[in-house]
Formats: C-alpha cells, structure tokens, sequence
C-alpha cells in the first residue's frame, strides 16, 4: 500500500477476495457484471464476491446476517441505524472500530473531511462510546437549498402592494389576507387558499411555528424543539403554543387554508399551485414541473419571521452527514484493505473518488460507454445519445455501472467533481445561482440556528420508552390538534388538552428528549 493505488499488491491480488453486500436498485445487472466491480478489480486489485441485496429483502437479510454473526467484510448502502449501530458495534463488538484506522496516510481522503472540512460533522457518525463504526454521506453546505425552502410568489406580494417578503407574523398573515380579498388571480376570492398544502401534505405549518419561538419541522407540534435555548415538546408548552392553534383555527375560519387541509393529497396541491390559487408552496415549484427561470422570475424564500412570542428570526439546520450506509466487519482479516475502499467514496487527496459518480470513460472502460457528453452550445453536460433504448444516464449509472445510487461518501461535494473534471481535462459546466437560489441564501441562511439533533444514538430500552410513549402520545395530539383547528374541539379546551397529555406521561418523554439535545451539546462542545 505504497500508493493511492493498487490497494492490493500486483502479487497478492490473486489471494485475496473479499465479501461485499449491498442494496442493489431493482433492475441492477449481476455484481460480476457491473462496470464498478471490473473498475475495482483493475485499478485496485480488489476481487469481491459481491451480493446484491433488493431493497424489500434488506431489513430481513441483515437480522440474519447479524443474527448468525456472518458478516461480510464490507456493507454498504445497507442503511445500518443507529440502534443497529448500539447493539452490534458497541454492545456486541460485530463492527469494525473504524476511527482506530482513520488517518493520513492510510485513508487520506476520509481524514481530510472528517477531520478537516467536515470536523463538526463526525458527531454525528461517533457512537457513544467514542468510536466511528459506519462511514457517512456528506451532503454539500454549498447548495443553496440546503437548509429547506419555503417560497412565495412573488406576483402576489406585488399585487398586494408589498416591497419585498414579510418579515414578521403580522406582516405574513395580512399578506395572507390581502391576497384572499384582492384575489389577484382573477379566480373568485372564496376559490383562494392562500396558505397552501395540508396539514401532512405538502403543509408548512411548521415555519408559523417557528414565527412562535419554536425551532421545529413537525406541523402538529408533537417532536422536539428548541424555544429560547430550550428542549420543548411544543404542545407541551400550551401557554405559547395554544396561540399557534388559535391563529391556525382563523386561518380555517376564513378560508386561508383549504376546508379539507387534513385530507387533501399531494396531486390537489399541485394543481393548487399551478392554478395560482395558493401564494405559498413548501419548497422549491420546479418539483411540480415549474421551470425554472419561472420559479427564478416569480418565486423568493421566505424569511423566518418574529413575533409578539419570538424577537429571534431563526430556522433549524439542514442535514449535511447522514452516516449508516458504509460497515465493516470487526471478523475481516484485511481492515486496512477495506478502509481503502471506503476511503475511494471520499478520495479527492489522492485520487478521483468522483470516477465513482462519473463512471466510464475512456480510460476506464470495460465495454461501457460515457453515460454523459459535453454539449458546447449549452456549456452543459447532458446524455449520450449513444446509451442503450430506454436508457438515461440516471439509469444507466444505477443499473449498469454502479448497481445501485450510492448514499455514500463525498462524491457529490462540489470540490470532489471540480477536481475531477480538472484532472480529466473535461469542461467544468457553467454554475450560476439563480435568483430563487440567492433569495435563500438572503433569506435563511443567515438565519440558521442549532436545533434538535437529526442524528442520535439511544438503547434499545430506551428507544423502546420513547416508542410508547409516542405510540399513544402522537395520534392522540394529531386527532386533537386536527380538533381545535377545525373548530371541533373550542380553543377554551387547551388547558384540559395540555392535562391529557401530561396524564399520557409528556413529561417524560420530553425529559428523554432533553437529555439526548443535552448529550448532543456536550458532545459537539468537546469535539
């Protein structure tokens, strides 16, 4: 291991073969038959015995692979979970205690993001007992629409004679209002619902929560939250949270909001949308096939809002490690071997780790074809029309090259295929950030505050408490919440509601969710 590459010696690549399980796409060619494990097995001298496992057969194949203690040396794309992670690498010993291989010599490309560039994300892959037992996904803090998106149309805030987006509670809900009076659409006020989606549609009631203080993502106010720098449960905190339900009950009075806001489905909200009947949409509209220079023309984020309960605009951070898709196993006679592998999804030190996402090229080959080619009239890459009938490069890439879409390592960063297409010699596309883009990067990032953790670890005894009491407490809120906006239930009921659900034992499990936000910050202070 003199090099980046060969991993194994010219002379011992012959004896050595590695076990290798993998969640395969549905329509993925045999291992011995994908670009990558010819790739693999050229450039680096690792032979595999590769099993493809279906994504409906996964949950059961690991309980036995687990379960028997037959593991192969590497698991990847498996989505190993946190409590996975407790019981058969801290508690049973089953995984490979990767950090005690991690370093700059050995595996320099994952050093250099997490222990470098992405050093605040290692939190998230380190078990509690200190050791790294699964390798992450890195998702790139460039993208401008990673802290989530919530739009508005900006016709409607012209038409109502705004300057630009709202900036407090009050401002939103008159825009709100203005909009269904002036019906700047032409559509018939009572046929405007100017909040748009549902409740669990497509809803954003999330983002009037956090106008309240409360750092959330959860529309019925039953998950963890942060609200002044403490751990809520926000329908635990009824003297606060009791105003978000009665602002939501006016909404439904009057018709901000849908009249079946707690049935209407996704195709509903759509059509919605495209009709101009809402001025609001959850995130960015080219995802129901708005293009977008209309969205970039007509479309701006919105700004997290204060209010009378909130002085602080704040929104929570987005996801940018998601660690559970890369294992090795504590039995594998050749550590070192494997974390060379793993090191490949995160290698721009050293070597092009982005080969993975690109796939074939001339140098690399084996029979495939470039799943890309550069056009020069647009400056961009788009397919190759030379790919098999009914084949585009996304299913090529997951059927023929790789055999399944990697959530894995760093190949998706921005300075991983720069450098990639610098090295190659291939033109770099043209990157604009377009104006919905720059509306986020104006109106949330500088916003973006610590919240609940998105990733945690807990026991099994405890994730099972936790199991139910949400079993009992979460339908119940939904059913009750759904009740007092709707005007079922009077508002006068919020303090028998909040007594319900401290009789369901609330306390506790917000006491267990302080105690993991509390875990979270001692961690994150000492890393």
């Amino acid at each position: 291991m003199d090099s980046a590459y060969p991993i194994i010696k010219d002379e011992f690549k012959d004896d050595i073969e590695l076990r290798i399980a993998y969640c395969q796409d549905a329509n993925a060619a045999a291992w011995e038959d994908l670009w990558f494990s010819q790739y693999l097995a050229d450039k680096y001298n690792l032979n595999f015995e590769g099993e493809g496992i279906s994504g409906s057969g996964l949950g059961e194949r690991k309980n036995i692979m687990f379960s028997s203690g037959d593991l192969p040396d590497i698991m990847m794309e498996m989505w190993v979970s946190n409590s996975e992670i407790l019981k058969y690498g801290v508690e049973e010993g089953m995984l490979l205690k990767m950090d005690e291989y991690i370093s700059e010599e050995l595996t320099p490309g994952i050093w250099h993001f997490l222990y470098g560039d992405y050093a605040s994300e290692r939190i998230d892959c380190t078990a509690p007992d200190g050791h790294i037992y699964t390798l992450p996904y890195l998702i790139s803090r460039e993208n401008p629409a990673a802290h989530g998106t919530f739009s508005i149309y900006k016709p409607y805030l012209e038409a109502v004679g705004m300057d630009g987006v709202p900036e407090t509670l009050d401002e939103f809900v008159d825009f709100l209002y203005k909009v269904k009076e002036q019906d700047p659409a032409g559509l018939g006020s009572e046929n405007m619902y100017p909040w748009g989606g549902g409740m669990s549609t497509d809803g954003i009631p999330w983002f009037l929560l956090n106008a309240f203080g409360y750092n959330a993502n959860n529309n019925y106010g039953y998950s963890p939250a942060v609200r002044n720098g403490e751990l809520v449960i926000p329908v635990n905190d009824m003297e606060v949270f009791q105003e978000y339900l009665k602002l939501m009950n006016q909404f439904y009075v009057d018709g901000i909001i849908n009249p079946n806001y707690f049935t209407i489905e996704s195709s509903e909200v759509t059509a919605q949308v495209l009709a101009g009947q809402n001025a609001v949409y959850y995130t960015n509209p080219t995802v129901i096939g708005v293009t977008a220079d209309e969205v970039n023309e007509k479309w701006v984020c919105a700004k997290p809002l204060t209010s009378q309960w909130n002085d602080t605009p704040a929104t929570r951070p987005g996801t940018f490690c998601a660690p559970g898709n890369l294992a090795i196993s504590a039995d594998t006679e050749y550590p070192e071997a494997c974390m060379r592998f793993m090191d490949i999804w995160f290698n721009n030190v050293t070597e092009n780790g982005y080969q993975l996402a690109w796939g074939a090229n001339e140098e690399y080959s084996y029979g495939f074809i470039e799943r890309r080619v550069y056009d020069e009239e647009t400056g961009q890459w788009v397919d190759n029309p030379d790919l098999p009938e009914d084949t585009n490069s996304y299913s090529y890439w997951v059927e023929d090259i790789l055999g399944f879409y990697p959530h894995i390592g760093a190949l998706y960063l921005p300075e991983c295929e720069d450098k990639f297409m610098e090295d190659m010699g291939y033109p770099v596309a043209e990157k604009e950030i377009g104006a919905f883009a720059q509306s986020a990067l104006d109106n949330v990032w500088p916003y973006v505050v610590d919240a609940f953790p998105h990733n945690y670890y807990v026991d099994d005894d405890l994730q099972k408490e936790m199991t139910d009491l949400g079993t009992v407490i979460e339908p119940y809120v939904k059913e009750q919440v759904a009740r007092f906006i709707t005007g079922e239930r009077p508002l006068s009921e919020t303090e028998a509601f909040a007594q319900e659900l401290k009789d369901m034992n609330i306390d506790r499990l917000q006491e267990i969710y302080k105690q993991i936000y509390d875990d979270y910050q001692k961690l994150k202070a000492g890393n």
